[in-house]
């Protein structure tokens, strides 16, 4: 399984992150800054249906951090598990270092 990724600007503080399985769209994670916290993104990701449980998820939303990191070196990521599934995996990267708060809102971190 060849799995890719590849950036698509959509505006200057928002981007998507295309995920592709064997040359095939598999879904996408779109990071944009919060309008009632500016310098906090948020996220969201919609994986197909035959893709799902593969990790792709975790592996886009580790990709967007790394952009976000980079692009926006000041920045702040608010993760919230909207869907109440545990994605252990994924935030079990982010090391206590990282951590601002956690609570009803999220977690709140620094990619």
């Amino acid at each position: 399984m060849a799995v890719e990724f590849s950036k698509n600007i959509i505006g200057p503080k928002s981007f998507s992150v295309v995920v592709k399985v064997d040359n095939k769209t598999a879904g996408e994670a779109l990071f944009y800054e919060k309008v009632d916290e500016p310098g906090v993104f948020g996220e969201r990701v919609d994986i197909k249906e035959k893709f799902r449980r593969q990790g792709l998820a975790t592996m886009a939303l580790q990709e967007g951090d790394r952009i976000v990191h980079n692009e926006f070196p000041n920045a702040k990521r608010r993760f919230l598990d909207i869907n109440k599934r545990s994605y252990k995996k994924y935030t079990d990267g982010i090391s206590d270092e990282q951590l601002i708060e956690m609570g009803d809102k999220g977690i709140l971190f620094k990619p």
